[in-house]
């Protein structure tokens, strides 16, 4: 028989640990958090026109001029994406035209509360 050192014994007891860490999650991410790369694109804000999905990440309005963030993809006014032109990008969405038709992509709004008026640190 053979006689196992301690540092080998907590070795074993700490093996079942290993294989059960890949199902820990990141104390840091919201409850319910689920990565872009989990999430298919047909539930996030999307345009669907015969299969062709254009998903709008981002708007960078600057003084070179504007860009936009579509499927993963900077671009410019006039420039194509999966098969349609940027026609135009407004401040909060863009414009596309695929096939003769114009699609428009609106970012979703974002909402910035102000303290009430007669408390103290805000209002007027």
């Amino acid at each position: 028989m053979f006689k196992l050192s301690p540092s080998q014994i907590l070795l074993l007891m700490l093996l079942p640990l290993c294989a059960s860490s890949a199902e820990l999650r990141d104390p840091m991410e919201p409850y319910g958090y689920r990565s872009a790369g989990d999430i298919p694109l047909e539930s996030i804000q999307n345009t669907p026109l015969d299969g062709i999905t254009f998903r709008l990440s981002g708007i960078f309005v600057g003084p070179k001029g504007n860009s936009a963030v579509i499927n993963d993809r900077r671009v410019y006014v006039g420039e194509q994406i999966d098969g349609a032109q940027l026609v135009t990008i407004d401040p909060h969405a863009v414009e596309l035209e695929l096939q003769g038709e114009k699609i428009k992509i609106e970012l979703l709004p974002i909402s910035v509360k102000t303290p009430a008026k007669g408390l103290s640190g805000g209002g007027k």
